[in-house]
């Protein structure tokens, strides 16, 4: 018996998810994020592997981490809000979108 389910996202659905003022403010207010981001203390290393964790239920990749840590690096002043770019890139991921 074949599934006619289709779990791919519709491009409606795609643009919600990447241009949604109510995702991005989600995202800034969410108390799970702010937690991980309290917790870290500035620990790059940390702060990524708790949102994969949160976001994907897996930790990164090498590859996904040295990227992570790379570009909050490079945005440190911008602090949270770097941090909150990374969790909304997540978001926006296949991978999120199949695990929930």
């Amino acid at each position: 018996m074949l599934s006619e389910r289709n779990n791919e996202p519709s491009d409606a659905q795609r643009m919600y998810l990447i241009n949604s003022t109510e995702v991005r403010q989600r995202i800034e207010n969410s108390p799970h994020l702010s937690s991980i981001f309290d917790a870290a203390g500035g620990d790059r290393g940390r702060l990524m592997a708790d949102t994969y964790v949160l976001l994907l239920s897996r930790r990164p990749t090498a590859l996904e981490q040295s990227a992570a840590e790379e570009y909050l690096q490079t945005r440190a002043s911008q602090g949270r809000g770097a941090f909150n770019d990374l969790a909304w890139a997540l978001v926006n991921s296949k991978e999120f979108l199949c695990r929930h």
